[in-house]
């Protein structure tokens, strides 16, 4: 009979088997019949429990785990298998599924072919990228702020790095911020590579690409200055009124907009970490200069920005040319070359 639970040998359990055909009709046997055979041999084994081999579903075999068969004291008897709740999923070895509805027992359409389980797609992982790159960049902004801030008038002039003043490297850190503005149009959209695809695809390519295109001194060194200039009679608002505006822009451009940068182009969250890079370092040159700070005060602010600066400078130092020796550097080796740097 069609949907008749059929038994291979003609086998048949002690007890009642329910939930088993899909339509969720029941089978009784006698339970007279001799334990069947899984391998051939006179009690089969699964998993280490004798088991019935299998419970016959119209023209196909279901085999039922062995972790589900309650042994009773008559041999090649099973108990009464858990009947699936109301609204439960049970899936078979030949690939249907059986919904038991609440209203009524109706069998699903087959999902698979003969054996074949189920696939459920697993939920794709986030793109943890835009996190990991815009909350350094975030806090560095914010530190910078702060520094710029604890910058009084007289401090402006004081000395700070090599030729630069006070005021000099604040305007240069800011340009870590400006060339944002600069680079990035403020309707950005998500538009992907360019036809010939971006010149550059990591942090790392700028940075090579920018010690040959960039690295003038004299030219760095006029650009601190003329940026210096440029933040008037009151750096620290100037450099507020501009962090705010970049890290609205940055909020607001998509991942692979296409940054036009002076070395090439770059998708823009591969072209963010250049500039928080440049903005950690020049926090904490900032911090080491600028009295009561002595170099303390904005690092626990600067924490993941720290950290992402000194994954980019691995990256350099192991394609520059002093690799080894950088590493015994940060390992506290001494009587190493002097002026070893990563960039």
């Amino acid at each position: 009979m069609a949907g008749a639970l059929a038994y291979p040998g003609d086998v048949r359990p002690a007890q009642q088997v329910d939930g088993v055909a899909g339509d969720g009709r029941e089978g009784v046997g006698d339970g007279t019949a001799p334990r069947p055979q899984l391998d051939g041999s006179p009690r089969g084994e699964l998993g280490g429990e004798s088991a019935p081999a299998g419970v016959g579903v119209d023209d196909t075999t279901v085999a039922v785990p062995a972790r589900l068969v309650a042994r009773t004291g008559q041999r090649g008897a099973v108990d009464r298998l858990p009947q699936p709740a109301r609204g439960a999923q049970t899936l078979f070895g030949d690939g249907r599924r059986d919904v038991q509805q609440a209203g009524g027992d109706e069998p699903a359409p087959e999902v698979g072919g003969l054996g074949q389980p189920l696939e459920v797609a697993a939920p794709p992982l986030p793109d943890r990228r835009r996190e990991r790159q815009a909350q350094p960049a975030g806090q560095a902004a914010r530190a910078f702020t702060d520094l710029a801030g604890r910058a009084s008038t007289s401090d402006l002039a004081l000395p700070a790095l090599g030729v630069w003043t006070v005021r000099d490297l604040l305007g240069h850190a800011s340009r870590a911020l400006s060339t944002i503005e600069a680079y990035v149009p403020p309707t950005a959209v998500s538009a992907g590579p360019p036809p010939g695809g971006f010149d550059l695809t990591s942090p790392a390519d700028y940075y090579v690409s920018a010690r040959a295109v960039l690295a003038d001194p004299a030219a760095v060194t006029e650009r601190g200055r003329a940026a210096g200039r440029a933040l008037g009679a009151d750096p620290a608002g100037a450099v507020r009124e501009l962090a705010d505006r970049v890290l609205a822009l940055v909020a607001a451009t998509p991942d692979d907009s296409p940054v036009g940068s002076p070395v090439g182009t770059m998708p823009f969250i591969q072209y963010l970490p250049t500039r928080t890079f440049e903005l950690t370092v020049h926090c904490l040159d900032l911090a080491r200069v600028l009295p009561d700070h002595h170099g303390v005060a904005p690092v626990p602010a600067l924490g993941p920005a720290v950290a992402s600066g000194l994954g980019l400078a691995a990256e350099l130092a192991a394609a520059g040319p002093h690799p080894a020796d950088l590493l015994l550097l940060l390992t506290g080796r001494t009587g190493l070359r002097p002026g070893l740097s990563a960039l």
